[in-house]
């Protein structure tokens, strides 16, 4: 037994998620890169970076799974700013479009490998209407921001 404090720890590091995948259970189920852009399409960067999220959750990569979601949110609410800055609620459904061009590529290129071994290994997707689903509450949920900002800030001012 090793008890030198110096040495280097014996956990893996910089493992690529398509190489995680061989400690991940053939149980779990994934999201598709078309899931996600729908997601994305249905409901801003906010569904499409949470589907992500579950993916990199259920790979045991929870660093990335993280900084996915951190970063969809502040996108989301950058989102939510500019419709209120430009008083178009149109505008959160146009950047669902512009989301799934985005997602979908960059789902396919960090999930394509692992979801090929994760779907010979006898492993499932979730059901598409549970990705249109998460879309949707996340579509809802951007409005309710929006409203809410549209009614709160005219009273601060």
């Amino acid at each position: 037994m090793n008890d030198n404090p110096y040495a280097p720890p014996k956990a893996q590091v910089g493992v690529s998620a398509a190489e995680a995948l061989q400690d991940a259970s053939p149980y779990a189920r994934l999201y598709s890169p078309d899931q996600i852009a729908l997601a994305a399409l249905l409901g801003t960067p906010l569904a499409g970076g949470w589907l992500m999220a579950i993916n990199y959750r259920h790979l045991a990569r929870w660093d990335i799974a993280g900084s996915v979601l951190g970063r969809s949110i502040g996108l989301s609410l950058l989102v939510v700013a500019i419709a209120w800055f430009f008083g178009m609620a149109l505008l959160l459904l146009a950047t669902g479009v512009a989301s799934a061009v985005g997602y979908r590529p960059w789902a396919n290129r960090q999930f394509s490998a692992v979801l090929q071994r994760h779907r010979e290994a006898g492993g499932e997707y979730y059901p598409w209407w549970r990705a249109a689903g998460i879309g949707v509450l996340c579509l809802a949920m951007n409005f309710v921001v929006l409203f809410f900002v549209r009614m709160l800030l005219p009273a601060v001012g």
